[in-house]
């Protein structure tokens, strides 16, 4: 092969490698974020469900690389920034191998954005796509619901 093929050759495996083309069931990465490539539909839960069935349809959404339904489980903050992340679930997250979802219980919002909040804690085996093995993970979401709407909104989530 001539020295020009070579380089011709690197620079498409380069090309591929930026665009995600290699990374086929997680999604496009373009070195700044992840654009992730749904798998499948999940389906929303009712609009009257509990707390802890909203957080538990978030989580199938996320490996399932459903957006669409995940932003209808959240407030529009919320899914902005899970979703603008350069290490965003929709595009790290691969596998969850196990969850326990504990019962809800009220809360507060530090910032006085919502009255009626929920705490729903989660213990997670995760799977990453920079990780082989399955490792343990406890977080927590925060849902609110302000009337008049019945369902709940995931607006806030982290380390418990």
């Amino acid at each position: 092969m001539k020295p020009k093929t070579y380089v011709t050759a690197g620079l498409a495996v380069l090309f591929a490698a930026s665009f995600g083309l290699l990374y086929p069931a997680i999604g496009e990465f373009t070195g700044f974020y992840c654009v992730p490539r749904k798998l499948h539909d999940i389906r929303p839960p009712a609009e009257s469900t509990s707390p802890e069935d909203v957080v538990r349809t978030y989580l199938k959404a996320i490996i399932a690389r459903d957006i669409g339904t995940a932003r209808r489980l959240s407030t529009s903050e919320f899914a902005d920034r899970e979703e603008s992340m350069a290490d965003s679930p929709f595009c790290s997250w691969t596998d969850l191998t196990a969850v326990t979802i504990h019962p809800a219980y009220p809360d507060v919002d530090g910032t006085g954005r919502y009255t009626t909040v929920m705490n729903v804690s989660v213990r997670l085996e995760l799977k990453s796509h920079d990780r082989n093995a399955p490792y343990e993970y406890s977080w927590g979401y925060w849902l609110e619901r302000d009337p008049p709407r019945r369902s709940w909104l995931i607006f806030e989530s982290g380390e418990e």
